[in-house]
């Protein structure tokens, strides 16, 4: 599927779900991806807070931002919930079905970043930056 067709097909859900927590579009785009082919981009933001997909070869990729700090969807779960139990990423090649997945994370577990103070956000950042990793995270 072209990539700005698949971002058309995921704003039309995450706006409803992005409109609750006070974001918006902030822009979109497609681009050429350099080696990776070509992309296409959403950026929400709001409240001192941005959610970017990019979605390139039938995969997106979902980053939270927040003072100057990208931080993914999966590392984000973990900090808020201790696990990595998320329906997004998903393994399907369908844009409607990630996009859905995304917004039903947003939903039910990420939410928490777009209703707390920024000083409860930075706890956020600071447990995501000192995340175990390699073997230290089995476990964890």
């Amino acid at each position: 599927m072209d990539s700005a067709i698949a971002v058309g097909i995921g704003e039309k859900i995450l706006n409803p779900v992005m409109t609750v927590f006070g974001l918006a579009v902030e822009g979109k785009g497609s681009g050429k991806g350099g080696s990776g082919g070509p992309s296409s981009w959403i950026k929400y933001s709001g409240n001192g807070r941005s959610l970017e997909c990019h979605y390139r070869y039938g995969s997106l990729l979902a980053l939270y931002v927040f003072r100057g700090e990208e931080i993914s969807h999966s590392d984000l779960v973990w900090a808020i919930t201790g696990s990595n139990n998320s329906v997004f990423p998903t393994y399907s090649e369908e844009a409607n079905i990630q996009f859905q997945a995304l917004a039903d994370d947003i939903l039910n577990i990420t939410s928490l970043l777009f209703t707390i103070s920024i000083d409860e956000v930075d706890s956020i950042i600071y447990k995501v930056k000192n995340r175990p990793k390699g073997f230290g995270a089995l476990g964890k």
